[in-house]
C-alpha cells in the first residue's frame, strides 16, 4: 500500500531487463518509489538487490504476471492499482519482437496483444490513479512505427505475412502511438499527460531476438545505443511533454515526431479505439 511508499510512485512494466531495468534505476535515482512488473520473480528479485546497492532509500514492490491475454493484464493492473491508489508515473514498457506469426489465447497476433492491447488496458484502468497525482503515462513505442504499413483491424488480428521488425511489430507500435494521440486530449482533461516515446535503437535482449533482420544484427554493435541512453530519452520525453502540455504526442527525447498521415486520420483513430475496446473488453472506458 502507498503508506509504505513515502516518495512519488513510478510503475514500470517489463522491468527486469534492457530499457525496463534502466528505467527502474533512473526512476529510483530521481526520487521515485517503484512498482516493478516482470514475468520472472527471480529476475525481479535480482533487480531489487541491485537497486538496494545504488538507491537503498527506494521502496520497491513487485508484480509478477503475463500480458498475453486481456484477463491477465487486467489482473496485473488491479495489483498495481492496489499498491498505488495514487500513481505519479506509469511506463508501459513491456513489449515483444517475435520471429514469425504467433497467436495469443485471445485470438490476436501476439505483437498486437502485448504491444497494443496490454498497454491500452493499463493506461485506461490506471488513468484515475495517475489523475490523482496529476501524473504521466508514457507508452514506449518505436521508430519502426514510422515505417509500418497503413493499419487495418484485419492485419492487427492476424497479418497476411511475417516481416521482421517492419511487419506486425511496427504495426503494433504505430497503432499504440496512434491510440495515444487519439486519447491525448481526453486524458489531459483528467489531469494526465499521455504520450508515446521512441527510445531509439538500443542493445537489449529484444534486439538480438529472432525478430530482428540479419543485416541489423550485424550492424547492432556499431549503431545501437545502451539501454541507459534509451531510458534517458524516455524520461526526457516524459518530462518535456508534461512541462509543454503535449499530451498525445509521439516523441524522441524532446523532439515531437509526426506519425504517418494514414495513422492520424479520424477514421483510423476511431477504428483503433473500437478495436482496442473490443479486444480489451473495457468499452465503457472509451471517452
Amino acid at each position: 500500500m502507498r503508506e509504505y511508499m513515502t516518495r512519488p510512485i513510478c510503475a514500470i512494466t517489463g522491468a527486469t531487463g534492457g530499457i525496463g531495468a534502466a528505467l527502474s534505476i533512473q526512476a529510483a535515482r530521481e526520487g521515485y518509489d517503484l512498482i516493478l512488473h516482470g514475468r520472472s520473480e527471480a529476475k525481479l528479485t535480482e533487480l531489487i538487490e541491485k537497486l538496494k546497492q545504488t538507491t537503498p532509500e527506494s521502496n520497491v514492490q513487485i508484480v509478477v504476471g503475463e500480458l498475453d491475454t486481456a484477463e491477465k493484464t487486467k489482473k496485473m493492473a488491479s495489483e498495481i492499482s492496489a499498491c498505488a491508489p495514487k500513481l505519479d508515473l506509469l511506463f508501459n514498457n513491456a513489449g515483444v519482437l517475435l520471429d514469425g506469426i504467433q497467436m495469443s489465447d485471445d485470438g490476436l497476433e501476439m505483437h498486437t496483444q502485448i504491444n497494443l492491447i496490454a498497454p491500452y488496458i493499463l493506461m485506461q484502468t490506471l488513468k484515475s490513479n495517475v489523475a490523482k497525482a496529476e501524473g504521466s503515462i508514457t507508452n514506449v513505442s518505436s521508430g519502426s512505427a514510422l515505417r509500418a504499413q497503413p493499419l487495418s483491424a484485419e492485419t492487427l488480428v492476424r497479418p497476411h505475412e511475417a516481416k521482421k521488425l517492419t511487419g506486425a511489430y511496427a504495426s503494433s507500435k504505430l497503432a499504440l502511438s496512434s491510440v495515444t494521440n487519439a486519447l491525448g486530449d481526453a486524458f489531459a482533461e483528467d489531469g494526465v499527460t499521455l504520450v508515446s516515446a521512441d527510445p531509439g535503437p538500443n542493445k537489449t535482449g529484444m534486439t538480438v531476438s529472432g525478430g530482428m533482420p540479419k543485416f541489423l544484427l550485424l550492424l547492432r554493435p556499431f549503431i545501437y545505443s545502451s539501454p541507459e541512453k534509451g531510458a534517458h530519452k524516455i524520461f526526457d520525453a516524459t518530462n518535456f511533454a508534461k512541462t509543454r502540455s503535449l499530451s498525445g504526442a509521439f516523441l524522441v527525447g524532446r523532439k515531437v515526431k509526426q506519425l504517418p498521415e494514414s495513422a492520424q486520420t479520424d477514421t483510423t483513430k476511431a477504428m483503433l479505439l473500437d478495436f482496442c475496446n473490443i479486444h480489451a473488453d473495457i468499452s465503457e472506458l472509451n471517452p
